[in-house]
């Protein structure tokens, strides 16, 4: 999974099977053992040290090595030992394959949700010093920066560096600045990737403000995080219920029958998933700096658990602001550049559009299935 809220990459040890992940064969797994430049993190080590990872102590079971234990928001514990590898970045298309040094998490066990959710990796790409990106771009191996994009066919892509075309110009996202944290406010980390936010608008049927929250000593803002490790579109429980209310109203106009069946949430029936989709309205995303990104109502749509009829896939967040997941934005490239505290998003008619911007030699990227460990 690539994962914008976390800022941690760790792998299942060989072994560890169900006890990290659902579905993980027993024999499946990195195994350190067979790796020439695999090295434990001692305990006296920096990165050890809270100022480099925050999730990151002395291990209790192995005494001198450093461990780690990260708990997530959607729920679930991910816990191991801290160590540090060699990482092979294959190239874009010829370039010489690049080798850099990577600190990352060996999974020994998952608690609780996460263990639930199939995730046999996972890739942390927020700003913190122990992300996937922030590692690289300490070590000047790329520059401190990426994009991902995730479509609706198991095709999903991340590029790490900052995006740029061949004669080397950046791309034509929209891009408006990253929020900083409200120190009062230990939810809203620094390393979060929050954006200005003012509404969401369901066409003619009306229009969501988002809440505003304390940004400093004087000012407040309405804004969300773009967390790629959400699935679905999370919104504080007021700002759910409203958008529940336009969402009604839209199927009204558009004269869509309602589950009745159904009392916790909006589902339809007689009608499949693309009927749906087709008859309600695109949402648009209000964000700051003039920045309005418009997706189909199929973003915003997912089939009901165990039966086909289609609902309206939002979920409460678990913060006092919205979480734009892998769901809303699909077949949105999203851009961010840590250097210039910015981020950006640009519609894609196919993910692979985002490699063909690009020169073979300027950023590495990786290219897969729904199944590969950094896919989503």
């Amino acid at each position: 999974m690539m994962d914008t809220g976390s800022g941690l990459v760790w792998l299942p040890s060989k072994g560890c099977g169900t006890n990290c992940s659902q579905g993980l064969p027993a024999d499946a797994g990195f195994d350190a053992s067979a790796s020439s430049t695999f090295h434990s993190v001692g305990c006296d080590n920096p990165s050890c040290n809270a100022s480099f990872c925050q999730e990151c102590a002395c291990s209790t079971s192995q005494p001198g090595s450093c461990g780690y234990s990260l708990e997530y928001m959607e729920g679930g514990t991910a816990f191991g030992a801290w160590v540090q590898d060699s990482l092979q970045l294959p190239a874009l298309v010829l370039a010489d394959t690049a080798s850099a040094s990577l600190k990352f998490g060996l999974q020994q066990g998952t608690t609780g949700d996460l263990q639930q959710q199939n995730i046999h990796a996972l890739i942390g790409l927020n700003s913190e010093p122990t992300s996937l990106v922030s590692q690289l771009a300490a070590g000047r191996t790329i520059e401190d920066g990426f994009s991902y994009c995730l479509d609706d066919v198991g095709h999903h892509l991340l590029v790490l560096g900052v995006p740029r075309n061949e004669s080397g110009s950046e791309l034509d996202f929209q891009f408006l600045p990253l929020l900083m944290r409200n120190n009062s406010n230990p939810q809203r980390r620094q390393d979060m990737y929050l954006v200005e936010l003012t509404a969401l608008e369901l066409g003619s049927a009306g229009s969501v403000p988002a809440p505003k929250l304390p940004i400093a000593a004087n000012a407040s803002l309405s804004m969300a995080m773009v967390d790629s490790g959400t699935s679905l579109l999370a919104l504080p429980p007021a700002m759910a219920q409203a958008f529940g209310e336009v969402v009604l109203t839209a199927a009204k106009q558009a004269h869509l029958p309602l589950n009745a069946s159904v009392t916790d949430g909006i589902c339809f029936q007689g009608v499949t998933i693309n009927e749906a989709a087709v008859a309600l309205p695109p949402l648009t995303f209000v964000f700051g700096n003039s920045v309005n990104v418009t997706v189909p109502a199929d973003n915003y749509l997912a089939p009901a658990p165990g039966w086909d009829a289609p609902c309206v896939a939002v979920e409460p967040s678990s913060t006092e602001f919205p979480m734009l997941g892998a769901k809303p934005l699909q077949k949105v490239a999203v851009a961010v550049r840590n250097s210039k505290q910015s981020l950006g998003f640009k519609r894609v008619r196919r993910c692979i559009d985002l490699v063909e911007f690009q020169g073979p030699d300027k950023l590495t990227s990786f290219l897969g299935r729904a199944e590969n460990a950094v896919a989503a």
